[in-house]
């Protein structure tokens, strides 16, 4: 979509330009300049940034990009800089690595769109407003590499850029912070998503006109506070308002209308899950309308709606929503990265409430296993979906693999230091009973009471070994290795160091220890 941009410079030549970008609202409301400038060639026979702006203009999308990624190769290699960068080699270059981008081609998107940031960093210098969007594409680059850090430092670089030129409370700083927002939520950081999203309803209240969607939002805030002061007629009162705001959001700000009532949708205390279900759909709509039915921006609406589905056990509603998000989602974060595993997840719950659980299984175990992979952040959804498992594994008697999930479960509950204690002692009491399960199936549930305290260090030494630990040879005796195997492995699963070693403090060691 072409949108115009202005920018004043200080020998007060004013230019207006046209630039393709992929984040038009922001674009709109930010006036940038580019100085026309001569495009510095080489001598004759070798490539110019016209040549390559002209053959990215008669490339259609479809042909192999070898040819041009050569030549950019090639001129960048020759050092030839475009100095102040005409328009057209640009908007050639985002072309490009938005085609890279598409194909989830991430490191060569990257790389374009760096190269082409540092050129214009060098040509305007690094606080000047043409760089907020490139910080805003490569913050989307890295964010689908799974490097958080590098995404969230790049929108924070942008927000200083658009604060230090505007101040702090300006409107083009809302879209920073909706980002961010979106962006801390796919972390598990849900306090720092709403730190922005509230940041971003501050803005919009500072920068609108009243009846708009950020009044909706704020007012909604009100409406807990007005039941539980006893004003219920005021709460009506001002949830009619709210809704007379949705309806007549003027036309050029559906986008934002949009993602302040996602907002709304999931905040609101007072919507009863009908009116979220329907005031999603018209987010979605809105979305698909402006942006296509094949945008990752669909995604935390299809997630929601979803979420409202299941929990109304609606599966037929939510099945559809969740087959429509797989593909968008890996295409567009790829197939390993966490925001793919939650769609796993939600597929994997719709089976299991639907009690297809050899199949859901199936989903969860792609669900642990991408986020296993991932940084230790997911941990607390890696938990969840473990503990699942291990229930599932357990009503379809199938001990030994609900022995391990279950191990799983209570070894990340043990490693993270907020885990409330009753919650911890539930799941080592679950673990223990599983455990009990499998000594009765080998036939040796009184066996551990019957035998003499070597011969229970033995049966110990011999299962923290299967436990991936060293404790030295299986010989009874509790030298310096079995010491710190037995410390580790208490560790890891939150049991209260032993203070002694004896027949009691050993068998309940055993009770961990599967046979």
């Amino acid at each position: 979509m072409g949108i115009e941009h202005r920018r004043e410079y200080r020998n007060s030549i004013t230019l207006k330009v046209m630039f393709a970008a992929r984040r038009p609202i922001i674009m709109t409301m930010v006036s940038l300049c580019l100085m026309i400038a001569s495009i510095p060639g080489g001598t004759e026979g070798n490539p110019t940034w016209d040549e390559f702006a002209t053959s990215m203009e008669r490339w259609k999308e479809g042909e192999p990009s070898t040819p041009l990624d050569a030549l950019f190769d090639r001129l960048e290699a020759m050092g030839v800089s475009p100095g102040n960068l005409d328009l057209e080699v640009i908007h050639a270059i985002y072309k490009l690595a938005q085609h890279h981008c598409t194909h989830r081609q991430w490191d060569r998107c990257e790389f374009l769109l760096t190269k082409t940031f540092r050129w214009l960093e060098k040509s305007h210098g690094p606080d000047d407003m043409i760089l907020v969007d490139w910080l805003m594409e490569l913050a989307t680059v890295w964010f689908a590499k799974d490097e958080d850090t590098r995404a969230i430092q790049a929108l924070n670089r942008g927000l200083r850029i658009i604060e230090k030129r505007y101040g702090e409370n300006h409107l083009f700083s809302s879209f920073i912070h909706e980002r961010l927002a979106e962006f801390y939520r796919h972390t598990g950081k849900e306090w720092l998503a709403r730190s922005h999203e509230q940041r971003l309803v501050a803005l919009w209240k500072e920068a609108i006109e009243p009846n708009t969607m950020a009044t909706a939002v704020l007012l909604a805030d009100d409406i807990p506070r007005l039941w539980q002061e006893g004003k219920g007629d005021d709460a009506v009162a001002t949830h009619a308002r709210i809704q007379d705001i949705l309806k007549e959001t003027p036309s050029s700000y559906q986008d934002v209308r949009a993602s302040l009532m996602l907002t709304h949708a999931r905040r609101a205390t007072n919507l009863s899950d009908e009116e979220r279900i329907g005031m999603l759909h018209e987010v979605l709509e809105i979305k698909q309308h402006l942006r296509g039915k094949h945008h990752p921006g669909l995604i935390p609406v299809m997630m929601e709606l979803t979420r409202l589905y299941q929990k109304q056990g609606r599966t037929d509603q939510s099945r559809p929503l969740l087959q429509q998000s797989l593909p968008l989602v890996e295409e567009f974060f790829g197939p390993n990265h966490p925001g793919t595993a939650h769609v796993y997840f939600s597929l994997a719950e719709n089976l299991h409430m639907e009690h297809q659980d050899e199949e859901a299984l199936t989903l969860y175990h792609r669900a642990a296993a991408i986020l296993r992979g991932n940084a230790q952040a997911h941990n607390e959804f890696l938990a969840r979906i473990v503990a699942t498992e291990a229930s599932i594994y357990t009503n379809m008697e199938q001990h030994v693999q609900a022995e391990q999930a279950q191990m799983e479960y209570l070894t990340l509950l043990a490693a993270k230091d907020d885990t409330k204690p009753q919650l911890l002692l539930q799941a080592q009491r679950d673990h223990k009973e599983i455990v009990a399960q499998l000594r009765r199936q080998a036939g040796e549930e009184h066996k551990l009471e019957s035998k003499n305290f070597r011969s229970l260090v033995t049966l110990a030494q011999q299962n923290l070994v299967r436990m991936g630990l060293d404790p030295g040879p299986a010989n009874g005796s509790i030298g310096s290795k079995t010491y710190k195997a037995i410390r580790t492995f208490e560790k890891r699963i939150g049991l209260t160091e032993s203070t002694t070693f004896n027949i009691k403090s050993i068998i309940r060691l055993l009770e961990h220890l599967p046979p």
